[in-house]
């Protein structure tokens, strides 16, 4: 049983990879979601993004995305077009998600898209509800006893931020 928060609302739950930090002059390089409605995962969105610069080694280091997987990925102006209709009506959430709304919001005025959907972060969740040394998702996932696999893909953080969400979310 979930709060009303997850009873009353249709969520996307994302994450994206990209080629830095700075979203004035770094790509998106993947993203990755889950609509979560009633608790459950109803839907989910997922593509690799094919940059205008090369992957950096550093960047394949961290991501596992080569330059030769988004060879024939689209690039981020379909990719953003199709993720702003997979997001109508839902709020979003991620986990520190300020970062990831940065680079969505850049790419959306790319293409003159707007996303206005209410944002919650599932890092101040995690803040208000878990003593831990720190609130890396990876070491809040192993506090709550969930699974992280193939961390800094999009998909899978994305999937994994989704359960923190639901299981801090839970009402006994």
């Amino acid at each position: 049983k979930y709060d009303a928060n997850i009873t009353g609302n249709t969520f996307v739950v994302f994450d994206v990879e990209t080629t830095g930090l700075n979203p004035d002059d770094c790509e998106i390089i993947e993203i990755g979601a889950v609509k979560v409605s009633g608790g459950r995962v109803i839907e989910k969105f997922q593509t690799l993004v094919r940059p205008q610069a090369e992957i950096s080694n550093l960047i394949t280091g961290i991501t596992g995305i080569t330059n030769e997987m988004v060879e024939s990925a689209p690039r981020i102006g379909q990719v953003i077009k199709d993720f702003h209709l997979f997001t109508q009506n839902t709020i979003l959430a991620g986990y520190n998600v300020g970062f990831d709304m940065r680079f969505i919001q850049a790419a959306a005025r790319e293409q003159n898209l707007k996303f206005e959907n209410e944002v919650q972060d599932v890092m101040v969740l995690a803040r208000q509800k878990v003593v831990s040394k720190n609130y890396k998702l990876s070491t809040i996932v192993k506090t709550l006893n969930l699974t992280l696999d193939n961390a800094h893909r999009a998909f899978f953080d994305a999937l994994a931020t989704a359960e923190v969400m639901l299981h801090l979310s839970k009402v006994e």
